[in-house]
């Protein structure tokens, strides 16, 4: 919880598709602050406000249920607003 009140919060910026897709990919590495971080930044930069349905239940935006992160990057990578 420190360690989140630390953390600055998350700015819009000039995210290209592959930072997207290396954010995605290694999310789950995270710590649960910085998991939430990631995620707000993600939200963010690409306008989709159910980004945690990405990561954590694909099958609710027409994905296999065990998509790999590499495919779900793709999808949010092409929803992206």
């Amino acid at each position: 919880m420190a360690r989140k009140a630390l953390m600055a919060p998350p700015e819009k910026g000039q995210v290209t598709d592959a930072q997207i897709k290396e954010i995605v990919v290694n999310i789950l590495r995270f710590k649960e602050a910085e998991m939430d971080w990631w995620l707000k930044y993600l939200e963010i930069n690409t306008g989709l406000d159910n980004l945690t349905d990405y990561i954590f239940y694909p099958d609710f935006l027409g994905l296999d249920p065990q998509a790999s992160l590499g495919e779900i990057a793709d999808k949010i990578i092409a929803d992206r607003k």
